[in-house]
Formats: structure tokens, C-alpha cells, sequence
């Protein structure tokens, strides 16, 4: 039984040593990721070679606070309308991560680049729309029934032209006919009137 029980008290004791480590280290972390972020930018630079590479740039707020230097000597312009919240440091757990400004630069351009002030042709909707076979098809439907429905003598259209064709062609037959019958009428007192003188 006193087995046991020194047992339990060494693991105990284990775990409690345990313990403490973890919450010191965890502080000691969230102290250095605070104290490291402070006063810095989290850079991303597109290289030459299309690799993306970052920094963690310390800004000068005595010299020139509105630009920074990079590793390899290059001054970039820091412009507030075009930095972003990042969470640093990349993996680690985000109750350690700590918010600082972020910036994207293309190396060897000083000009951050604005992330959503882009000017792009089409968006990422639209081009799922435009590569998504049955929108196709219905966009081009549509569009062939529009076209159809502008020509002059579209299938709609031909019924409408046939409808005004007869309604002119009954016109014309029930004018015609009323004018024959005029002249029928004026033939027939014509032919009385020359009966009765003879």
C-alpha cells in the first residue's frame, strides 16, 4: 500500500513539475512574440522568381518611420491605406499569435501592393460562372433567343407579319368588294335608265 501511495505522490509530483514548465514556457512565448512584434512589419515579397518570402522588419519611428529596410538593403515605402492585420508568428498556436501591420511588395518595387484596391477584368464569381458548362449553355440560349428575337423575320415575328398580311389582304378584299358593288349599282341604274328610254 506505501507503494502505491509514494506512487501516486512521484507521478503527481511529475505532473505538477510538468505543468509548471508548460505555463512557464507558454508565458515565456506570449511575452517574446509580444516583445518581438512591437514596432515591426510583417513583410511579404513576391521575388523574381515567383517564391513568396517574408520578413519581420523593425520600423524606425526615430529616423524614418514611413518606410523600412529589408534584409538584402532595399528601402520600402510604407503607405497605411495599403497594410493589413496579420496574425505572426505562422504556426504557432493562435492563443500565442499576436496582430501586427502586415504589406505585400513585389521585390525591388517600393510600392506596396494595395490589397483591395485591384483592378482585375473579370472576378472570381464571374469566372466561375464563365467556366461552368450548363451557365454557358443557358448564357448562349439566351442569347441566340435575343438575337432571334431582333432579326426581322424571327419565328415570332413571321406569325405577327402573317396576322397584319391577312388583316391587310381581308382589308383590301372587303374594300374591293365595297367598291364593286358601287359600280355594280351605278351599271344596274345605268341599264334601268336605258330600258326605260327605249
Amino acid at each position: 500500500m506505501e507503494l502505491v501511495i509514494t506512487l501516486i505522490k512521484s507521478f503527481g509530483l511529475m505532473m505538477g513539475i510538468s505543468g509548471g514548465c508548460l505555463v512557464f514556457f507558454a508565458l515565456a512565448m506570449i511575452v517574446w512574440v509580444r516583445r518581438n512584434a512591437k514596432s515591426k512589419v510583417f513583410a511579404f515579397f513576391v521575388e523574381p522568381n515567383r517564391e513568396l518570402t517574408t520578413e519581420l522588419i523593425t520600423v524606425d519611428a526615430k529616423g524614418t518611420p514611413e518606410k523600412i529596410r529589408s534584409k538584402d538593403g532595399g528601402d520600402y515605402l510604407i503607405h497605411p491605406s495599403k497594410m493589413f492585420w496579420h496574425s505572426w508568428p505562422p504556426g504557432f498556436p493562435t492563443w500565442v499569435k499576436e496582430p501586427i501591420p502586415a504589406a505585400v511588395y513585389v521585390r525591388n518595387q517600393t510600392e506596396p501592393l494595395d490589397p483591395t484596391n485591384t483592378k482585375s477584368l473579370i472576378t472570381a464569381h464571374s469566372l466561375r460562372y464563365m467556366t461552368d458548362e450548363e451557365m454557358l449553355k443557358q448564357t448562349w440560349k439566351d442569347a441566340r433567343e435575343q438575337l432571334n428575337e431582333d432579326k426581322p423575320f424571327s419565328q415570332t415575328k413571321i406569325s405577327l407579319y402573317v396576322t397584319v398580311a391577312l388583316v391587310a389582304v381581308v382589308g383590301a378584299v372587303a374594300y374591293m368588294s365595297y367598291m364593286s358593288m358601287g359600280i355594280m349599282e351605278e351599271i344596274q341604274i345605268l341599264l334601268e335608265g336605258a330600258n326605260k328610254t327605249s
